[in-house]
């Protein structure tokens, strides 16, 4: 397949996902009934015998996958740019919540009462590792496909920067037949093995189309791909 960069056009404001998105409650690529299928199948594997992890899912909408793992008593740390996901999140699943400024960013915090849940509201990249501290999980479904494709690189080292040395960034991305300008933006799976050559080390686990979202008229390819930090 070949690339689609050069049709990625220009990038689409933080301001403009949230005019074309939340505000009109068009998200088809939220999923409704419950957390991802992949995440399902795959926990096992993700998580293994350890009882408890702290887990970071950037650009986290107002997933349900956050409420599942909570309930599996993890430690859940999301991270979205829409006030209004993130207070549709907490409305949607029966959830109080305290809110406050951070006092090292321009980030907000949300976080629930009587479970371990907390969302950083504001710009991903005004995150960093004294905000968000380190995670032994970074569950990223769609999130590196919603980034800018010239500020991938940039994102992926605040992924590495927030990952434990021993963690597990699991990252389901997508590519699909469409000339689509995004967001989502076209991944082709080796330009980013080559992206993350360095700083990670990548292995593909899963690749298969995906009925979740159609794209212009393309159905979706859906590829999980663990990466780990590189020795």
């Amino acid at each position: 397949m070949s690339s689609t960069v050069q049709n990625i056009g220009s990038e689409m404001s933080l301001e403009e996902w949230e005019n074309v998105y939340w505000k009109k409650d068009f998200t088809p690529f939220h999923k409704t009934d419950g957390p991802h299928t992949l995440l399902i199948e795959f926990y096992d594997f993700i998580f293994g015998l350890k009882q408890r992890h702290r887990i970071f899912v950037p650009l986290c909408g107002k997933t349900k996958s956050m409420l599942w793992l909570a309930s599996k008593g993890h430690d859940v740390v999301g991270l979205e740019y829409s006030p209004i996901a993130v207070k549709s999140f907490f409305d949607d699943n029966g959830l109080l919540f305290e809110c406050s400024d951070h006092t090292n960013s321009k980030l907000k915090i949300f976080k629930a009462v009587g479970l371990n849940i907390t969302i950083f509201q504001g710009d991903i990249f005004d995150a960093n590792a004294q905000v968000l501290g380190t995670f032994d999980v970074i569950w990223d479904r769609g999130s590196f496909t919603s980034i800018y494709p010239p500020k991938r690189p940039r994102y992926l080292e605040l992924m590495r920067s927030i990952l434990e040395k021993s963690g597990s960034y699991m990252l389901n991305s997508f590519h699909f037949e469409a000339i689509h300008k995004g967001p989502p933006y076209h991944v082709e799976t080796d330009i980013l093995h080559k992206m993350a050559d360095g700083m990670f080390d990548s292995k593909v686990l899963l690749s298969k189309k995906s009925p979740d979202w159609i794209v212009s008229g393309s159905e979706l390819h859906s590829v999980l791909i663990k990466l780990t930090i590189s020795k």
